[in-house]
């Protein structure tokens, strides 16, 4: 989507209302009397043209208006009508491995999390959590799925039933295009693996111990056959909640010679969603990540719509994208708009605790707020049971406040790279906070507006 605003106040929107096939992008050149240059584009990444074939571009959408929050909300319900969006599932609200443990995640670990939250279902806030997702570190190498490593004795099965019998429902992280250099899966297989069009196969990023990272192809017929399958194993366990990371292995690379000729990025991406969805089934929860959006309209209940949250504010030299406080929540709310029209936007992660962080207390609230105002998605990520009383009451807030806050916005998004004044609508008002995102770190909630 491109939006073009005059001094004015007027507005032009081009948005690509679906994305199956091909990647939508803008090429505009600004001049300074206006716009000297544009085009909208659809990728073609040189597939081949079967002899009789026919190209066709993606729908694009031409919007005018000068309020800019029913003009992107116009949009979204457009993109989801003619994209098929799903709309099935509430916000999810549960607790998550990552962001305390990281790979050093233990079946030990979750359990005693579990166990702190079932300890308090009785209590109105906790018992509103209802998932526990086991992210990265319980599996055996990138790509292999079936088995897990020696900190999760029994596996996934184990972990879905311990997750079940204390009343949570178990979810899990999986990279389902990623294949670590040395998997099984990539010994076995090897004319699984994406290939560039010079036959090496392709890595765009290195993983733990130096290991490269491949990617499966997701045109290949028998790829999809094991994805469909692996997911379906997934799911008979009795997990009903998967989130995917790394998806953009599957479509980032230029120049790579899929094993079906004919196929784009986008559609290797779909083809790769649509088999996890057969196999998961219609009504499991999925959460995409790391990925281009448009290919996953219609496939997905959720979507990090986020760089990745940090212990720590930011960190000098970082790149434009880098994962930090500030960066999380200009994506949270620059795509706001998305949120209960697409799907289910996940901000990522509540952190709230201080151990093991840099984060300030306000710096902790900032992010606290953020994810309440955003609407979406609230899975907590610390260890629960060293959090102080100052932190956990935090926690409290968030869970007590989850799903009141709708339709989120940024009011001062045509004049801040970061937005730093954020609306939303609670109890029938409209609120405001107030981000300090480039000075004191702090936020400050101003009600009924």
């Amino acid at each position: 989507m491109c939006c073009l605003r005059r001094p004015d106040g007027a507005m032009r929107l081009f948005g690509f209302t679906t994305g199956a096939d091909r990647f939508g992008h803008f090429d505009v050149k600004l001049g300074k009397d206006g716009v000297d240059a544009f085009h909208a584009l659809c990728a073609c990444d040189r597939a081949e043209l079967p002899s009789g074939g026919r190209i066709e571009t993606e729908s694009l959408l031409v919007l005018d208006g000068t309020d800019t929050e029913a003009l992107f909300a116009a949009y979204a319900d457009r993109w989801a009508a003619d994209s098929h969006a799903r709309r099935r599932f509430a916000p999810p609200i549960g607790w998550c491995s990552w962001y305390y443990y990281f790979s050093r995640v233990t079946l030990v670990d979750v359990i005693e999390n579990m166990d702190w939250f079932a300890a308090r279902r009785d209590e109105p806030e906790f018992s509103k959590v209802r998932f526990n997702q086991l992210d990265d570190g319980w599996q055996t190498a990138l790509g292999d799925w079936r088995g897990s490593n020696g900190k999760f004795p029994g596996g996934l099965a184990r972990f879905a039933d311990e997750a079940t019998k204390r009343g949570f429902t178990p979810a899990v992280w999986v990279a389902p295009f990623a294949v670590e250099e040395g998997a099984a899966v990539a010994a076995e297989h090897p004319d699984w693996l994406l290939r560039y069009a010079a036959g090496a196969p392709v890595s765009t990023m290195m993983w733990r111990e130096g290991h490269r990272v491949f990617a499966l192809d997701a045109t290949h017929p028998a790829v999809l056959a094991h994805l469909e399958a692996l997911f379906r194993d997934i799911r008979a366990l009795g997990i009903d909640y998967v989130k995917l990371d790394f998806c953009m292995l599957e479509s980032s690379a230029p120049d790579v010679a899929y094993h079906d000729r004919t196929a784009t990025r986008a559609q290797a991406l779909r083809r790769g969603f649509e088999a996890i969805r057969r196999g998961f089934g219609d009504d499991g929860f999925i959460l995409g990540g790391t990925m281009v959006f448009s290919p996953a309209v219609g496939l997905v209940d959720a979507m990090r719509v986020s760089t990745d949250i940090t212990p720590y504010w930011d960190r000098p030299g970082e790149h434009a994208e880098a994962p930090n406080v500030p960066n999380v929540c200009r994506n949270v709310i620059n795509h706001a708009y998305m949120n209960g029209r697409l799907w289910v936007n996940d901000p990522d992660t509540l952190i709230v605790r201080d151990d093991n962080t840099k984060l300030t207390r306000s710096e902790v609230e900032l992010w606290e707020r953020a994810v309440t105002f955003a609407g979406g998605s609230l899975l907590l990520s610390d260890r629960m049971a060293t959090l102080s009383p100052e932190r956990l009451a935090l926690v409290r807030r968030a869970l007590a406040e989850a799903g009141t806050y709708r339709n989120a916005s940024p009011a001062d998004r045509w004049e801040r790279t970061v937005p730093t004044l954020w609306d939303a609508e609670k109890g029938g008002c409209r609120a405001r906070a107030v981000f300090a995102l480039d000075a004191t770190h702090g936020v400050e909630e101003i009600a009924n507006l």
